[in-house]
């Protein structure tokens, strides 16, 4: 960074420099653990997500059917259980830490380590956002590895949370698409993707919606001699049933009460307390509760209302506050913002999106404004056949340009901050393209300033 892009003067003076090795022993002392080491760059390339990546030793899983975000949360995974347990095939330890505990008063032993073996605990995943990832929570979660999303704004977005707002948008009209379609894949529905294919593709009448398209179906197979036919259709009758009882219940019981129904009837705070994070995300499942019971003690007692004022909190990102863990939340990996992460240092860091492209300021209308160049407004010209047209300007072009700049400083600024929060190791993972930007202004996501930097100071990535 320098004055001119990122609005830092950043010399030898203030920048950050690998210390002496007798000072850095002093903390870090030699040892033939694996500890530590160079920050650590995964690109995965279009190429590996498509082909290479399928060649993996995990022969079960069929990477075509993965989006690229759960490709990246699969190389997260990969990476984040190859420090905490090694890799024995490829004869990797696994990852020590610093170890907090150790005290220096005493000899080093086995019971007062000067390092010891990192934890879920340790790692942080830093992410520029850490809305609309389920898709990659949902990886973590079938590789086993616990985590806590510290985000207040993500309770809406919590998998136990959003399958009962579904099931509540069904009571009050089964003609919705997307939350009938999220109730059937959940635990409540049981039915797998494969089998919803199954109901969408023998429809006859395409226009129809999904619920009609299922009881179709279900009259129609219910008898069928085709077992998965047949096992499709109970699936349907079963959760059916359940929607007919609780629409029918929805007139003389409140909303929370309709919820509490919901749970008893479905088994599901058993299912979500099997879950990883099981604990809070039981205490979410309450607060929903607790909440329709507020939103019920000032005067509104319709479902379509409630679902309204959820709907409206969702639009504007107000969201209600998310029970995951948080300080002591136990050996869980913590995956947090960039924001969130200003001033504080973690063990082991992993930067994720940093494919994730900046957003830039529409600057498409009649006026573009800029901090220092004032107000610009659009001219309008009336032609020979009395027909006006917008006229832009060379300032216009300039504003755009300067408002594009100061967006890419700003990215570089909160990169600086996101690489140095690591106090032990750093890992960066991002999907695109391996060429460089050939200069900063062409820069569109953490992944081309990091391809720059490669790029300009000829080091190797492997």
């Amino acid at each position: 960074m320098t004055e001119d892009f990122g609005g830092i003067d950043y010399t030898d003076e203030v920048a950050l420099h690998i210390p002496d090795r007798g000072v850095y022993l002093e903390h870090y002392p030699e040892t033939d653990l694996n500890v530590g080491g160079k920050a650590e760059y995964i690109r995965i390339l279009p190429s590996e997500s498509e082909e290479d990546i399928s060649q993996s030793d995990d022969e079960d899983i069929d990477y075509t059917d993965y989006s690229k975000r759960e490709l990246e949360a699969i190389e997260i995974g990969r990476k984040i259980l190859e420090m905490v347990n090694g890799d024995e095939s490829r004869g990797i330890d696994p990852t020590y830490v610093l170890n907090e505990d150790y005290d220096p008063n005493r000899p080093e032993s086995p019971d007062n380590p000067r390092y010891r073996k990192a934890e879920y605990r340790d790692i942080n995943i830093i992410q520029y956002s850490v809305k609309k990832i389920n898709d990659m929570l949902r990886i973590y979660e079938q590789m086993g590895i616990p985590y806590y999303v510290n985000d207040s704004e993500g309770y809406f977005e919590a998998l136990e949370i959003s399958t009962l707002i579904s099931v509540l948008r069904v009571i009050d009209n089964i003609q919705q698409d997307i939350p009938y379609a999220s109730v059937l894949l959940s635990h409540i529905g049981g039915l797998g993707e494969t089998e919803l294919a199954r109901i969408v593709g023998l429809s006859t009448i395409k226009s129809q919606s999904l619920a009609d398209k299922c009881n179709l179906f279900r009259e129609g197979y219910r008898e069928s001699t085709s077992s998965e036919l047949r096992s499709i259709a109970e699936k349907l009758d079963r959760i059916n049933g359940l929607i007919s009882h609780w629409t029918e219940l929805r007139p003389y019981l409140s909303i929370s009460d309709l919820i509490s129904r919901i749970l008893y009837d479905t088994d599901y705070e058993i299912f979500v307390a099997a879950m990883p994070e099981g604990k809070s995300r039981l205490q979410n499942i309450r607060k929903l509760g607790v909440y329709a019971r507020s939103f019920e003690a000032g005067g509104s007692v319709g479902l379509l209302d409630f679902l309204r004022y959820i709907d409206k909190c969702m639009k504007l990102d107000k969201n209600l506050e998310e029970s995951r863990g948080g300080a002591g939340a136990g050996n869980v990996v913590n995956i947090t913002t960039i924001h969130k992460t200003k001033g504080l240092e973690y063990p082991i860091v992993i930067l994720g999106l940093m494919d994730r492209r900046f957003r830039f300021r529409n600057t498409s209308g009649d006026i573009a404004v800029n901090q220092d160049y004032h107000l610009i407004i659009k001219k309008m010209r009336l032609t020979s056949s009395k027909v006006k047209l917008k006229k832009g300007s060379i300032k216009e072009d300039i504003v755009k340009l300067l408002d594009s700049r100061e967006e890419r400083a700003e990215q570089a600024r909160l990169l600086y901050v996101a690489m140095t929060r690591a106090k032990e190791k750093l890992v960066m993972v991002g999907m695109g393209r391996e060429d460089a930007p050939a200069v900063l202004d062409k820069c569109g996501s953490f992944s081309d300033f990091v391809n720059y930097a490669i790029d300009c100071s000829d080091i190797h990535v492997s």
